[in-house]
């Protein structure tokens, strides 16, 4: 019994031993052996995220915008030191950690590491997409050539096919959530992201010349969402440099615009643009873009053209740009287009934009049913649209775009409506099957609408084009 004393001595001695030699570097480590990690919140419906590590906060109220202190940080919120170990990851959408939007783990060691929080927040099938990626930073020597190391992180697809260099085929295929190898970027002048397998459907559209930024090691982040609801983002190129501190770099966001043909007949209808402030000639952007520009059917809707903001300082905003309605077709591989004085331009009009705004500038026909002539105006809808806050429910716009009537009474969702030309009205109906009554006075139709849930939908009144004993207007559905 007397020795019972001794023996817990030297065991609580050991023990203390053991611990103090297998204490994690959130003790009393010196700094180089702290983990070291940088942030990115990929989350496109999340304008802030919380990160916990171990149930411990790392960092609160975190970003979507480029913090102005982006760097690498080694230690917990409260300032202890950031270890190296397996960690449970929380990602939360409030400070108070109530709101969990992900579970997963990270694995930190002593080199150098990136965090990238990924996927929709919010809505059907969200928790698909949600994901956290951890990154080595081990960027390669640097070297006169740009390296790039591209991260998909829209969650709209599985897979992106990246264009650089000018080919009908894609030089690099991404997969959602993987990060690529260390790619060389030579004689870039713009990045092209497109929906794998489908050229046209252009993502992303970047200006970007490897020629300025000779030796560059970056990671390029592809964020946001191709097709935004609400403040959502619109898909941007987040640049973080891999060499030195790992500092920020960039972010390359842009705007959408696109272009509804709704007029009766001009079945070969350009959308152009001009960057006003720089004093640029007409062109339509890029040459990779043309395919989303240029000889627009009737009744057509392109996808939206992801458009590089101006620069304003260190501001995002679009001074102002020019779009013009012409029925020439312009493209020009040198980028610079021909006067204006040229090209038969319909219509013209001035838009101002912020990145992430999207827009869509419908064509719409002036000239009443008979008439020869061909007149055309704009209508300029801002598509930055919310949905109903009851799931059950979807938000439904609709556009009067016929000349051939003085108004149209609309009735839908149980909500009647007497619309006049470029008028603009929002419903909010029941998702399912749905009645749409349109009425001139003197005749009627009742079309079946499928309201579906997700995105807000629009229905266009448009002018019809010849003479039947159909109701004269034609319904598009976006």
């Amino acid at each position: 019994m007397r020795r019972y004393p001794y023996v817990v001595i030297v065991l609580t001695t050991i023990a203390l031993a053991i611990f103090a030699s297998s204490c994690t570097p959130v003790c009393d480590y010196p700094a180089t052996r702290v983990a070291r990690v940088r942030l990115v919140n990929a989350m496109p419906d999340q304008e802030q995220i919380s990160i916990w590590l171990n149930g411990k906060l790392l960092m609160d109220n975190y970003p979507y915008d480029e913090p102005s202190n982006f760097g690498y940080i080694s230690s917990f919120q409260d300032g202890t030191p950031l270890g190296a170990a397996n960690m449970g990851v929380v990602i939360t959408s409030d400070a108070a950690g109530k709101d969990t939007l992900i579970h997963s783990t990270v694995d930190l060691t002593l080199n150098l590491q990136t965090i990238v929080v990924m996927g929709r927040a919010r809505g059907a099938g969200s928790e698909v997409t949600r994901k956290v990626l951890l990154l080595q930073d081990t960027a390669p020597v640097v070297q006169s050539e740009a390296l790039f190391r591209f991260v998909h992180a829209i969650p709209d697809f599985q897979s992106l096919d990246v264009y650089w260099k000018g080919h009908p085929t894609p030089d690099a295929t991404l997969r959602y959530g993987v990060p690529s190898d260390y790619l060389v970027l030579d004689s870039v002048v713009s990045i092209k992201v497109t929906e794998a397998g489908n050229p046209n459907n252009v993502v992303l559209l970047i200006p970007f010349s490897t020629a300025v930024f000779p030796g560059i090691i970056a990671t390029a982040i592809i964020r946001g969402r191709s097709k935004p609801i609400g403040n959502e983002r619109s898909a941007s190129l987040f640049l973080l440099s891999d060499a030195g501190g790992g500092n920020y770099d960039a972010d390359l966001r842009t705007f959408g615009a696109r272009m509804m043909n709704a007029t009766r007949n001009i079945s070969t209808l350009n959308l152009l643009i001009k960057q006003h402030s720089t004093g640029d000639t007409i062109r339509s952007w890029v040459p990779q873009q043309r395919e989303t520009v240029l000889d627009i059917p009737v009744d057509s809707l392109t996808p939206y053209l992801p458009l590089r903001p101006e620069l304003n300082g260190n501001t995002t905003v679009l001074n102002s740009t020019e779009y013009y309605f012409s029925t020439n077709n312009v493209y020009t591989t040198g980028g610079a287009g021909i006067s204006a004085s040229t090209l038969d331009i319909r219509d013209s009009f001035m838009q101002s934009a912020l990145a992430d705004d999207r827009f869509t500038f419908v064509a719409i026909e002036t000239a009443h049913f008979g008439d020869s002539t061909k007149k055309l105006d704009h209508l300029i809808l801002k598509d930055t649209m919310g949905t109903p806050s009851d799931p059950s429910f979807n938000r439904v716009r609709i556009v009067m775009g016929n000349p051939d009537h003085n108004s149209i009474t609309v009735n839908f969702g149980g909500r009647t409506v007497t619309m006049a030309i470029k008028q603009v009205e929002y419903f909010d109906v029941p998702t399912g099957s749905q009645q749409l009554k349109l009425s001139d006075g003197t005749a009627s139709s009742t079309q079946t609408i499928s309201v579906a849930s997700g995105r807000p939908m629009s229905i266009y009144l448009l002018p019809k084009s010849g003479p039947g004993t159909e109701f004269p207007i034609k319904t598009i559905i976006e």
